[in-house]
């Protein structure tokens, strides 16, 4: 932990509802400006380097983005994602709702292809160099339940452990999974 000081004499000084707010507002100061100052500079030396930095002005944060990180448009192919993904607690690479996923994966756009990994990983693009990158890689799971054919399946993002469902064709698989994807990225559960 970091035990400096926010202000002169600020280890002598409880936090207490009354300022609370001063507190919190010169801890953002340090932690959101003071503490990343340096790698500021840095990034604005790099894109200087390719153009001036007054020509920012012209961009919003969305057009500067899609400049530097164009949209994946690559399509997955069925091996990277195979060699890529760990089965277990249920699944082998030889199970039919395996092989469902990566014809499913393997189907999407990019719309889908980004939202997929938004479930999965948290993040929108694969790292650079694509799945081999992927770490941890992708796990796959059986999710034990019921009613497989109407149960969504969900994740667990850090470890990037997808809990599918034991579904009876591709066509059910897809369905829930797009559901899964486009609705529940702001779910949180403990399943």
């Amino acid at each position: 932990t970091d035990n400096r000081e926010l202000i002169p004499g600020g280890n002598e000084i409880r936090v207490t509802p009354e300022n609370f707010r001063q507190y919190l507002d010169r801890l953002t100061q340090v932690v959101l400006i003071e503490d990343t100052m340096d790698q500021v500079v840095e990034i604005k030396k790099g894109i200087s380097d390719i153009l001036p930095i007054t020509c920012l002005r012209f961009f919003t944060p969305e057009e500067f983005q899609a400049l530097l990180c164009q949209k994946d448009t690559t399509k997955w192919k069925a091996e990277e994602i195979r060699r890529n993904t760990i089965c277990c607690h249920g699944y082998d690479e030889s199970s039919p709702q395996v092989h469902f996923l990566v014809n499913v994966l393997t189907s999407f756009n990019a719309d889908q292809r980004a939202k997929f990994l938004l479930f999965v990983t948290g993040s929108t693009r694969l790292p650079v160099g694509g799945w081999d990158k992927l770490s941890p890689k992708l796990t796959v799971v059986k999710k034990s339940c019921v009613s497989p054919d109407v149960t969504l399946p969900t994740c667990s993002t850090c470890q990037m452990y997808l809990k599918l469902p034991c579904y009876s064709s591709l066509a059910i698989l897809r369905e829930r999974l797009l559901y899964a994807i486009h609705n529940g990225q702001n779910y949180f559960a403990l399943d």
